[in-house]
């Protein structure tokens, strides 16, 4: 396909310069690490807990008539993480932050929490097809800038604490409780080509003025739960995503 997707590169570098400009990256003393990365567990669970039902949800909106369908649908199935696999690994790392499961499975949701849960569940369950696309594709780059930030944020704590850890049974715990973190911040060729793909050819139906609107709503919720300042905020939506 001809279609470039010129808005991808200047998205990915918005994500990363909102992880950098978050209260909870930015400004946490290495004391405060481990409290921190509990309440961010808290507070993505309603998302991560949905997110397979939602993936699955938007390929079965899927075309028939896609010339793409093998690609993306490869992409959306293994996003899908039917077996749960990911969300596994999301709670052994919430255990990691000294939360017992039970504890995530059983916390009320907050607010902001609620709003990027319900929104996905918008696009996802009830929109187009091209709008569950975006809303994936923005929840999976905010997670990939998300993990490529936090994971040596907590690797460092974790090093500068080794002394308190047993050298066989604790550090096999880190190394399970860092593992969604590190399959999110590595890099997966094959399925950054299937969602190049996909999106050229939901941008090519679109016709020459794709509206992208669903980026800008699911990256300020995003952006809410890092705590991203509301100013800077502001920069890394509407002006700079929209517009593109």
């Amino acid at each position: 396909m001809s279609h470039s997707l010129g808005w991808m590169p200047e998205l990915v570098r918005r994500l990363n310069e909102a992880c950098a400009e978050s209260f909870v990256f930015a400004t946490v003393d290495l004391a405060e690490r481990l409290p921190a990365g509990k309440q961010l567990c808290l507070e993505l669970w309603p998302f991560i807990r949905e997110l397979p039902a939602n993936i699955q949800a938007v390929r079965g909106h899927m075309p028939v008539t896609s010339s793409n369908r093998g690609g993306a649908y490869k992409l959306l199935s293994v996003l899908a993480d039917e077996e749960h696999l990911y969300q596994r690994l999301y709670l052994k790392q919430c255990v990691l932050a000294g939360l017992a499961e039970s504890e995530v499975l059983n916390t009320a949701a907050s607010a902001r929490a609620t709003r990027l849960a319900s929104l996905m569940n918008a696009f996802c369950q009830e929109s187009t097809y091209a709008d569950g696309v975006y809303a994936i594709v923005a929840a999976e780059l905010a997670a990939t800038a998300f993990a490529r930030c936090a994971l040596p944020w907590f690797e460092e704590y974790f090093r500068s604490n080794s002394n308190q850890f047993d050298a066989s049974t604790d550090l096999s715990m880190i190394d399970e409780g860092l593992a969604w973190l590190r399959h999110h911040a590595k890099p997966h060729l094959r399925q950054a080509i299937w969602m190049r793909r996909m999106l050229e050819e939901i941008e090519k139906d679109a016709g020459p003025n794709p509206t992208r609107e669903t980026l800008e709503v699911i990256l300020s919720a995003v952006f809410e739960i890092l705590e991203v300042p509301p100013i800077e905020r502001s920069k890394l939506t509407r002006d700079t995503v929209l517009k593109l």
